[in-house]
């Protein structure tokens, strides 16, 4: 049977030593929280009558949580009677309904909506552009993305996530961050007395230090002649590209269309920071765009996956029956790692990867950065295909 008692929670501290005194919301054995937006400290609560004591203002605070206790116990028992009550619904269910029934004009707070109160905070752009990232893979990952709410999200939810991205070959580093991204608007959800959920408890949000994701230049060259089946040969080439593409990344490649071919060079902005790249076509990349020429995309071979995730999983598939663990990852990191071998300076390098092009530049490439880059492109290619130094 349900039942409703004041309850000081004392897990989490205000600033001023005080907690808040929420009703909590018992049913089956579970518990869910209704917040009163009272706050005392320990010592003010006693936990036997379930009181404020030791206060000038006890006598007042205490009529005021007791009216609010039998106006949520009025509602209980006006649930309880209703045809369409169940009376094996979840505490966190029982406790939404009764929030419903006391204001119908108030709605549940979504996980959707979180993400828009705290990405709309005071942040760098490339922060929030991180956390618009997350959640799109959250969209991607559940169907029901945009009604979730706050308290749907358990730690079941949140392993089955992460098995989601591990099955998209995003690294433990990538993983991690993600959650650790969820967990902030959740913490920032606690702050704002808008959940008492907190799903992340005990899970090992910690960074590995980055592992080496560059292949020696006998180990790429390996990749590039491997026999592959005929099915997944596509997915070589797509490689391939990628590389030849200074290690775009997966998802910015499946994005591109013929209209990203301006003037002999491909052009687009990176979906992850919003930085813009322009990429010489070399003459063997070339000759995978007329290979796998495209009409909705660049590529043919994207064409055939519905998303670029289906696309990410089927490549990461394809490069781990090469060599354990590879991924698209691989890619850029083994490009700047040969470029640094060849003797390439370390800013013509940055320059190549994206870190000095911020979005503060629109089309304002310096052609003598542009050249820098193309020239090293060149060179790490006549190395990997023709042994050229």
């Amino acid at each position: 049977m349900a039942t409703l008692r004041l309850y000081l929670d004392t897990r989490s501290k205000r600033a001023d030593g005080t907690s808040a005194i929420r009703l909590a919301v018992n049913n089956h054995g579970k518990t869910a929280y209704i917040s009163l937006g009272q706050y005392v400290r320990a010592d003010e609560w006693d936990k036997r009558l379930c009181r404020v004591r030791k206060r000038s203002d006890k006598d007042a605070l205490n009529d005021f949580l007791l009216d609010r206790q039998n106006f949520y116990n009025r509602i209980l028992m006006q649930v309880q009677s209703k045809q369409t009550y169940r009376g094996n619904m979840t505490a966190i269910a029982l406790r939404d309904l009764l929030l419903r029934e006391a204001d119908p004009n108030a709605g549940i707070i979504t996980l959707r909506e979180m993400f828009k109160r705290y990405t709309s905070k005071e942040m760098r752009q490339s922060t929030k552009n991180n956390y618009l990232a997350t959640w799109r893979t959250i969209e991607q990952f559940d169907k029901a993305a945009s009604s979730l709410t706050l308290e749907d999200i358990n730690r079941d939810w949140v392993e089955r996530y992460n098995l989601y991205l591990l099955g998209l070959g995003r690294s433990h580093n990538t993983r991690t961050v993600r959650i650790r991204h969820i967990a902030a608007v959740f913490n920032y959800a606690i702050d704002n007395e808008l959940t008492n959920n907190f799903p992340f408890r005990r899970l090992n949000l910690s960074l590995d230090s980055t592992r080496n994701r560059d292949l020696s230049v006998e180990e790429i060259r390996d990749i590039f002649t491997a026999d592959v089946p005929e099915r997944r040969r596509c997915l070589l080439y797509a490689f391939k590209a990628m590389f030849f593409l200074i290690g775009i990344n997966l998802h910015d490649m499946y994005d591109l269309t013929p209209a990203n071919v301006i003037d002999g060079r491909i052009e687009y902005v990176r979906l992850k920071t919003g930085k813009r790249y322009s990429i010489l076509i070399q003459p063997e990349l070339l000759e995978i765009m007329k290979k796998y020429q495209g009409t909705r995309h660049l590529f043919s071979f994207c064409e055939k996956y519905k998303n670029a995730n289906s696309f990410s999983i089927s490549m990461n598939n394809a490069l781990r029956s090469l060599r354990d663990g590879l991924t698209t990852y691989y890619g850029r990191h083994t490009w700047a790692t040969l470029a640094f071998k060849l003797g390439i300076s370390k800013d013509t390098i940055s320059l190549a990867l994206g870190h000095s092009f911020g979005v503060r530049v629109t089309d304002t490439y310096i052609n003598a950065d542009l050249s820098r880059v193309d020239d090293a492109n060149r060179k790490v290619i006549d190395y990997v295909l023709y042994n050229k130094k």
